[in-house]
């Protein structure tokens, strides 16, 4: 639980709305239920509080994954699918709308 705990702190300082933090959200949604399911155990109110950011930023605009990828230079570290298909493809991650 421990080694748990330190993961989702540190996502919790990378991401949120902050000024120093990345506005955005993870590439996959499950990120969600395992915060959710932390926080059940734990009570952290930080990990609830990250639950609802996630929810609300996905699929906003401007969005999060085209900042990144302009942020950059147009490349992508995982082109299995092609060049940039997290930009493209938003469905994939269920980040095309806001939920």
């Amino acid at each position: 639980l421990d080694v748990v705990c330190k993961l989702a702190d540190h996502i919790d300082r990378v991401f949120g709305p902050g000024e120093e933090q990345l506005h955005g959200y993870p590439g996959h949604p499950e990120i969600e239920l395992a915060l959710m399911r932390l926080y059940d155990v734990t009570q952290e109110p930080r990990y609830l509080a990250l639950v609802k950011y996630f929810i609300d930023t996905r699929g906003t605009q401007p969005h999060f994954y085209d900042i990144e990828y302009e942020k950059r230079g147009r490349t992508s570290y995982w082109n299995t699918y092609g060049p940039a298909w997290m930009v493209k493809d938003k469905a994939y991650s269920q980040a095309h709308q806001p939920l």
